[in-house]
């Protein structure tokens, strides 16, 4: 009885195994192996020079991201951008304009108060020539005179810039102490303060054609 029960055994035991043979099968020779992950251990210039063996088909390998800053990491848009767009079409360096702006802003304003733009004219749009000479030329009308001094410069800042082709724009912010007397005709005073200067904050625009021959810069606008 015993023997028999061993033989039953032993057949259901072959017949499971026939079965299982014939679902998982044997894996042939050519058989595709199953694609395996990296090896976390293999050196960094042999994972490169795989890299490299590797073919891109025209047209489909991803574009190049640009970040899309100026050279110098600054927003195109932003100030420091245009003023970097600036620099790439001409050489402009921004404290040697800051040092001309602040030289001809004292020109320019000595001028007005003396009565006589001729000396500045040069660096005068006509948009900003023309009201200083009609202001001027009604102050001679009632016999004033205007007496200015600028006491100090506080601050001479680019605060605005575009650039539009070849023609550049640049706003600079002046702060400075200032006294303006304003007398008439008999010497008495109508404005201002002798002994005390004021404050005072002003916003002239500049301009330049950064391709033509004359670099210097012309006011065109006034702003306070």
């Amino acid at each position: 009885m015993q023997m028999f029960d061993i033989l039953i055994y032993a057949a259901i035991a072959v017949f499971l195994v026939f079965r299982l043979w014939s679902v998982l099968g044997q894996r042939g020779a050519g058989d595709d192996e199953s694609p395996s992950r990296p090896n976390p251990f293999t050196s960094q210039e042999s994972r490169q020079n795989d890299e490299e063996n590797v073919m891109v088909l025209e047209g489909r390998a991803r574009p190049l991201q640009t970040s899309g800053l100026t050279a110098a990491g600054h927003a195109p848009t932003s100030l420091a951008g245009t003023l970097d767009a600036i620099k790439a079409t001409t050489a402009f360096d921004e404290k040697g304009f800051l040092e001309g702006a602040k030289a001809a802003f004292t020109g320019i304003v000595t001028a007005f108060a003396a009565g006589d733009m001729t000396s500045v004219a040069w660096l005068l749009g006509s948009a900003v020539l023309d009201p200083f000479q009609a202001a001027i030329a009604d102050r001679k009308s009632r016999g004033e005179t205007l007496e200015n001094k600028i006491e100090r410069f506080v601050a001479v800042d680019i605060v605005e810039a575009k650039l539009l082709g070849s023609v550049a724009t640049l706003a600079v912010e002046f702060v400075t102490y200032q006294t303006n007397i304003l007398k008439n005709a008999q010497g008495e005073v109508l404005e201002g303060n002798e002994s005390k200067a004021e404050e005072i904050r002003d916003f002239w625009v500049f301009q330049r054609d950064l391709k033509a021959e004359n670099p210097n810069w012309q006011l065109i606008e006034t702003r306070t």
